[in-house]
C-alpha cells in the first residue's frame, strides 16, 4: 500500500495564523502527540516550525502539561544538535502549539 506525503494531505489548519503571528504553510509529519508545520512568522518573515498538539489531547491534563515541559526542557538544553524551542502557547482552537527554528 502506497503511502501518502503528509505535505500532500489536504488540511484544513494551512493558511491559519497560530498565536497571531505564525502563518501555517504546510504539514511536515505527525507524532504521537502532535501534528508539525512549516510555517512563515510573519513579524520577522521568517521560516519557523510549528508543533501543534493533537486535537484529541487538548482536554487531558497530563498530555498538556508533558507537551509544556517538552518545550520548557527543550528551550532550556540550548545544545547546538537541539532544536531551538522559540515560542510556545495555545492557538485559538484551544490547542497547545511549540514554535521551534
Amino acid at each position: 500500500m502506497a503511502s501518502v506525503r503528509p505535505d500532500t494531505v489536504t488540511d484544513p489548519l494551512i493558511g491559519q495564523t497560530v498565536g497571531g503571528r505564525y502563518v501555517l504553510l504546510r504539514r511536515i509529519g505527525k507524532g504521537g502527540m502532535g501534528v508539525v508545520y512549516e510555517a512563515d512568522h510573519t513579524g520577522l518573515g521568517k521560516r519557523v516550525a510549528v508543533k501543534l498538539l493533537l486535537d484529541k489531547y487538548t482536554d487531558d491534563p497530563e498530555v498538556v502539561a508533558r507537551f509544556h515541559r517538552e518545550a520548557r526542557t527543550a528551550s532550556a538544553i540550548g545544545d547546538e544538535h537541539i532544536v531551538e524551542v522559540t515560542d510556545a502557547g495555545m492557538h485559538d482552537d484551544g490547542r497547545s502549539y511549540i514554535v521551534m527554528e
